[in-house]
């Protein structure tokens, strides 16, 4: 395994923080140039509908943040101007992230066909431009259409950071500043510090394999090593270790083999900042799993999705009031498929869930309603002339509608 020669460490911070300055600079310029933050009024500004949504939802974002400081007039305007440095910070770095991340996994073989090595001109892209030229026709050549492709693709594994993060999908990226990061990342000089540390691809999975599925759930199992016996291992991470079956391996290690302590389930908005990822704290105890009860403390419903500046707060205060505090043994999960720590299940619940016959075990299970491929077949409600679109108001009959029109309004339902 190769380490990072002084040199390369060298050429890769200077890179970054050239690439970070630029950014602030490009997306600075980019969010008051194309909303026109110079017009007060809104309706006023002349933007496209696209725009003018997105701008309005930064617009509530910025004034969200503001009303919450309970600030005077002036004081608000220079709230919303420091509120909006520090968005375009957070994007900065979480484009940054991004290519830095795929970067990686491509030079590992773990994100094919590449589309950052190479740039403009890697297999990825000309595959793509090959198959839908359609799509190549904005300023950056269909090349930022590709990349949120991909991130649309990774977000499946890694939504933390290729997810939603707060408001940065309202940044537009420059062409020539999306270009020049590519670039500069695609330099020659950094070829050998892409491979550098981890040059075997297979290290997580060979010293981690129950944390293998991200990150953050190896350092769950890292902190657990790190700590003495009879000490604490404290860490805010992302939420789905807790339930999905990726994480069941780690999950029944971590229950069956010490001694979980606390669940803070933070969930949705978390941070002030970043309010559309699931996080949880949790202490964990490297001990013998205690026959004492746990405690879990969620202020809002467990299975709800709330995102604002306000449901923050109410975290906050029901954090320190202990409002929403569950008491459970780790145990009794058993009786569920991968223990799933679905904590707010008392008792008798789980008894009655175990007494249930399961959907799995007495019918055949089939997939609903699907497009199979939301690239090709769904599009945002701005992208569709409107004389392409079927709009009718129902008249309670079913009518044949003319084929001539490609596009229908859509709605999926989640139960």
């Amino acid at each position: 395994m190769s380490y990072l020669t002084p040199e390369a460490k060298s050429k890769l911070s200077s890179t970054i923080r050239a690439l970070r300055e630029r950014l602030l600079t490009d997306l600075q310029n980019a969010v008051e140039s194309t909303y026109r933050l110079s017009i007060t009024a809104v309706s006023k500004a002349g933007l496209a509908e696209e725009q003018r949504v997105k701008r309005q939802r930064l617009e509530q974002w910025l004034d969200e943040q503001s009303r919450s400081q309970g600030k005077s007039k002036k004081q608000e305007s220079e709230i919303r101007d420091r509120y909006l440095k520090t968005a375009v910070k957070l994007a900065a770095a979480t484009l940054l992230n991004r290519l830095i991340v795929i970067k990686q996994m491509e030079a590992h073989g773990l994100s094919k066909p590449a589309v950052l090595t190479g740039g403009w001109q890697s297999r990825g892209y000309r595959e793509f431009r090959d198959f839908a030229p359609d799509l190549c026709k904005d300023e950056t050549e269909g090349y930022g259409t590709l990349l949120q492709l991909l991130y649309d693709e990774l977000a499946q594994e890694l939504p933390g950071l290729f997810g939603n993060v707060g408001v940065t999908a309202l940044f537009p990226i420059p062409a020539s500043t999306l270009r020049a990061a590519i670039e500069a990342l695609d330099a020659a000089e950094l070829k050998d510090v892409w491979l550098s540390k981890m040059a075997d691809a297979g290290y997580i999975t060979k010293n981690y394999p129950k944390g293998k599925a991200d990150l953050y759930a190896v350092f769950l199992e890292r902190g657990l090593q790190l700590a003495k016996v009879g000490g604490v291992s404290a860490l805010v991470t992302m939420r789905s270790w807790m339930f999905i079956s990726q994480y069941s391996a780690l999950r029944e290690f971590l229950i069956n083999s010490y001694d979980l302590r606390l669940l803070g389930d933070l969930s949705w908005s978390a941070f002030a900042h970043i309010s559309h990822n699931q996080t949880t704290l949790s202490i964990i105890n490297k001990s013998q799993p205690s026959k004492d009860y746990s405690v879990a403390l969620s202020s809002h419903h467990p299975i709800s999705r709330a995102e604002s500046l306000t449901i923050f707060r109410q975290k906050i205060a029901g954090l320190l009031a202990q409002i929403g505090r569950f008491e459970f043994w780790s145990d009794r999960f058993d009786v569920i498929k991968e223990k799933p720590l679905v904590y707010w299940w008392d008792k008798e619940f789980l008894k009655r869930y175990a007494e249930t016959p399961k959907m799995g075990e007495t019918v055949e299970m089939w997939q609903g309603v699907a497009t199979t491929n939301n690239t090709r077949f769904l599009r945002s409600i701005w992208e569709i002339k409107r004389q392409d679109m079927w709009l009718e108001r129902a008249k309670g009959e079913i009518r044949i509608q003319p084929l001539l029109l490609k596009w229908f309004p859509y709605v999926k339902l989640y139960c």
